[in-house]
């Protein structure tokens, strides 16, 4: 199901389940400890998927094309900017109109700038990763909190480093100097070749250094390979996951880590000394059989966390 399509699906509920509330009465929803949860979580969860559609860049307020006024509600907001610091009490539909029948209930949101190396660490400044909290409350009692993420960009930043030294190791590599260059990968998969690994680079004597974020489908074991030439390692989480090093033709070397469904941080290091160039990163684990190059899809811009 799209964003699109389940905001369509979520705002239906919405209704079904305020046409619900306003039939069996405020009185009956006092009652229900658990319902109120699962109410908040609808707020929510109904907001947070308005939301991630939006751009991860400012953009111009939406006007209306005749006045050039904003749009009334949160029809005037077309970026997560624009929805730091938004709260209403009652809950509103996007045209500024209040949610029938949810008199106690409040919404708000936060949108924050957070460290990749750590998700839960604000920044003041763009670290090309924004959380998105979205919190429902009924009187003064949290009744729910959804996080998301979503990335400036989908798919994995990508730093190149031209080398001037003989590298054995990714130890001889020092991947906190300034990049020769940068990009996007969509996925990574690279086959052996003779072909530099960016545009303008060189043959020989390279690294590249991979960051971004991959989405766990489900729990479990989940196996992460790297196939390479010359040395790789992989991290999930800062955790060395694969240690396939040194100097060598396209080899395999897997490593296994229990995770949970959601995004995981994942880093992905590789040198080249000379010959020929290869990087190949794959998963297998629940509901994936086999191993299987992890797709562009697993690298995606818009990431529900979950929450309470």
């Amino acid at each position: 199901m799209s964003l699109v399509e389940s905001a369509v699906a979520t705002v239906i509920v919405g209704v079904m389940l305020v046409a619900a509330l306003n039939t069996v009465g405020a009185a009956r929803l006092g009652q229900l400890n658990t319902s109120n949860h699962r109410c908040g979580h609808l707020l929510a969860q109904q907001l947070l998927t308005e939301i991630l559609p939006q751009s991860y860049q400012v953009l111009p307020d939406n006007v209306d094309a005749t006045t050039g006024n904003p749009l009334p509600g949160r029809n005037g907001l077309n970026d997560l900017a624009d929805y730091d610091g938004w709260i209403a009490s009652p809950p509103q539909w996007p045209d500024g109109t209040d949610v029938a029948g949810w008199n106690n209930w409040t919404r708000r949101v936060e949108v924050d700038w957070v460290d990749l190396t750590n998700l839960s660490q604000t920044r003041n400044y763009d670290t090309g990763v924004r959380r998105i909290t979205v919190e429902a409350w009924r009187g003064q009692v949290p009744m729910a909190k959804l996080v998301a993420l979503k990335t400036s960009t989908a798919g994995l930043t990508a730093a190149y480093y031209a080398l001037s030294n003989d590298p054995l190791s990714l130890s001889d590599v020092d991947f906190a100097a300034t990049p020769s260059n940068t990009g996007i990968a969509s996925q990574i998969n690279q086959p052996g070749t003779s072909s530099p690994a960016w545009p303008g680079g060189p043959n020989d004597y390279f690294a590249v250094r991979y960051n971004g974020l991959v989405i766990i489908p489900q729990d479990g074991a989940w196996t992460f390979t790297t196939e390479s030439d010359d040395g790789s390692k992989l991290w999930i989480d800062g955790q060395l996951v694969v240690d396939n090093d040194g100097l060598h033709s396209m080899r395999v070397q897997s490593g296994t880590v229990n995770l949970t469904a959601g995004p995981r941080r994942i880093e992905v290091r590789v040198f080249e000394r000379t010959g020929s160039y290869g990087l190949i990163v794959s998963w297998q684990g629940p509901g994936i059989n086999s191993r299987q190059t992890i797709p562009a899809s697993a690298f995606d811009s818009g990431i529900d966390r979950g929450g309470f």
